[in-house]
This record gives C-alpha cells, structure tokens and sequence, in this order.
C-alpha cells in the first residue's frame, strides 16, 4: 500500500520519479524501487523526506 500511495501522490503532483528522488536526495531508481516492490520500507528519514516532497503527511502514505 505505501508503494501505491507514494505513485498515487507523486503522479498527483505531476512530477517523475526522477524529480521526486531529486527532491529527497536520492536517485530516481531508488523511487522507482520503492513504487515497485510492494515489500520495500523505506527508513524513517527517507519516508519524512518523501512526505515532504509529496505534501502529503506521512500518515496518509503508511494508511490501509
């Protein structure tokens, strides 16, 4: 769920994988990895990042 969250706010926002890695410091595979494995976890600090760039609370990433 939080992989298919993260695609659904990022593609919201209009803005690439690449973009979006940009934003947080990190490669645009790392994003696509993240989206595409459905058992990826993503640290703390990573997940605050993302939620940042996404303006989206982390909550709403992580929910069922």
């Amino acid at each position: 769920m939080l992989s298919e969250n993260i695609n659904k706010n990022r593609e919201r926002l209009n803005i690439s994988q690449r973009e979006l890695g940009r934003r947080i410091g990190k490669i645009g595979q790392y994003i696509s990895y993240i989206e595409g494995e459905a058992k990826s976890n993503p640290s703390l600090n990573v997940l605050i990042k993302i939620s940042e760039a996404l303006e989206t609370p982390v909550h709403k990433l992580i929910c069922l």
